[in-house]
């Protein structure tokens, strides 16, 4: 399924209820994961090669361009946070194996090209589980002309090291290093075939049902605190 799986939380418990009388296999476009570099932190983290983790800042950028009349309305578009903010909650929610405890957002829709509804900027704070904090920064504005459309990062503070994620390509310093690294990009899996052998119970989907429930839930209540302007705990 596209993301997010639902618009509003009503939709979202009536598909978590169908889905719990079905089993059927689910899973959702959050195929960031299997991108090189954001695979390649995931692996790290696992390795312990940063410590236990403190603070998570990501950053989605994308260019805006003109758009389809469907992201101009809330009720179709279903926001900017839940729409490309996603990608980023989800990373922060996978990489630190935590869930998150509370967020304050805040989304503007000035400076939207004539988008109607549309969020042009927007910001997420989250506190999770074991007082990690973790910030998302969300926005359209990348230039027309930059080389790609968007311009994904994350950064990742650990006891012992950090890993960032730019352009592609992952660094890390920790006490082994002796100063920033290029770490070698490892080989993700392959995403449809990844749900492809979901489907035949060989393995369990690196994206599965709950994930993309939870990752949903979790922006659209950071959609809720920007549009109320206070914190939700979840």
């Amino acid at each position: 399924m596209e993301k997010p799986v639902a618009l509003s939380i009503e939709e979202l418990e009536e598909l978590k209820s169908v889905w719990k009388q079905t089993k059927v296999k689910l899973s959702s476009m959050l195929g960031l994961r299997y991108t090189p570099h954001f695979w390649t932190a995931y692996k790290l983290i696992n390795e312990n090669k940063i410590g236990r983790i403190r603070l998570i800042h990501a950053q989605k950028s994308y260019k805006l361009g003109m758009r389809p009349d469907f992201y101009k309305q809330r009720r179709t578009y279903g926001g900017t946070i839940p729409w490309v903010g996603i990608h980023a909650i989800d990373w922060i929610y996978w990489l630190s194996g935590k869930k998150f405890k509370s967020v304050f957002a805040r989304h503007s829709k000035l400076y939207n090209n004539d988008h109607g509804e549309l969020e042009a900027t927007a910001f997420c704070s989250f506190v999770m589980e074991d007082e990690i904090f973790a910030t998302v920064n969300i926005d359209y504005l990348r230039p027309n002309d930059a080389p790609t459309h968007d311009d994904d990062r994350i950064r990742v503070v650990g006891t012992n090291g950090i890993i960032e994620v730019i352009n592609g390509k992952v660094f890390l310093i920790n006490n082994e290093t002796k100063g920033v690294i290029e770490v070698h990009l490892e080989s993700p899996p392959i995403v449809f075939l990844d749900f492809i052998n979901y489907v035949r119970g060989k393995d369990e989907c690196l994206v599965n049902a709950e994930d993309s429930f939870y990752v949903t839930l979790s922006s659209l209540l950071a959609r809720q605190s920007a549009d109320e302007n206070r914190v939700i705990t979840f």
